[in-house]
């Protein structure tokens, strides 16, 4: 009766391996005992969705990136092998790597990939695939607009956080008869950023004329158009550089601000007053 069992046995793994049986998405161990076949399957850490976005110093004038930023990783799958794949299109792989997290963040080197053909990003942890969100990056311009992520404690931390001008107006002023003496300058921009914190801290140099078409001036007012703070150690001496938090505070959305500069001596184009 031993030989018999041994005898099935043996042809049941060889009808496994040419039939090439295997779960792409669960972790599984197949046991055979003499009297059974027993499948040891390893459950899902979470049902969580995870965030994806670029990470590292780009180079190529801003359009390649070293690395992915994996976030809103759940405690539960911390501490798990965790495959990271970055497609393009039609599922050509760009670029992988894999990590052990140990935070809700974890950083992939994957090596340089072009962040414009990025179309989805695949994350396995334990075995198990999981839904996924990509936040490209704006698009490459010059330095002159930053932002960093806020925790609800005021601190900035290392979640992405990306800034992209949605709007802008620029104008000039004469002191007297148009076309008459130094024109005055005057900027309206509107911004939205993403993050996957509360708060955000927004850097502008209005010097940049790369980022700010129009600007390259150091404004004599800076004013809020809509939910545009100073930051707390910031002090209007550093302009033209200047340095906003979100006005709502720790609200959940409310992502979007506008904010007005010029260097004429009373305008202010209905904003609250930021500098000086």
């Amino acid at each position: 009766m031993k030989v018999k069992q041994m005898v099935i046995a043996a042809v049941f793994l060889w009808l496994l391996a040419i039939a090439g049986i295997s779960n792409a998405n669960a972790a599984q161990l197949t046991v055979l005992t003499p009297n059974k076949l027993v499948l040891i399957t390893a459950n899902k850490c979470a049902t969580a969705s995870l965030a994806t976005t670029v990470s590292g110093t780009p180079s190529s004038g801003g359009t390649v990136y070293p690395a992915v930023l994996l976030s809103n990783i759940p405690v539960a799958c911390q501490g798990l092998l965790t495959e990271l794949w970055v497609h393009g299109a039609g599922g050509t792989v760009l670029a992988s790597a894999t990590a052990t997290p140990a935070a809700a963040t974890q950083v992939f080197a994957t090596g340089n990939y072009t962040a414009a053909n990025v179309t989805s990003v695949v994350v396995r942890v334990n075995g198990w695939v999981f839904p996924t969100t990509w936040t490209a990056p704006p698009p490459p311009g010059g330095n002159g607009l930053t932002c960093k992520a806020v925790n609800n404690g005021g601190n900035t931390t290392n979640a992405a956080c990306t800034v992209t001008i949605t709007g802008v107006s620029h104008w000039i002023s004469y002191p007297g008869a148009w076309g008459v003496g130094t024109p005055y300058e005057h900027v309206y921009l509107s911004f939205e950023v993403t993050t996957n914190q509360n708060r955000w801290e927004v850097t502008f140099d209005f010097s940049d004329t790369t980022t700010f078409p129009g600007s390259g001036f150091t404004p004599t007012y800076v004013g809020d158009g809509y939910n545009v703070i100073k930051a707390p150690t910031y002090s209007c001496s550093s302009l033209p550089t200047f340095v906003a938090w979100k006005g709502a505070g720790n609200v959940s959305g409310q992502n979007n601000g506008n904010i007005f500069w010029t260097n004429h001596p009373t305008t202010t184009n209905g904003t609250v007053q930021l500098c000086p």
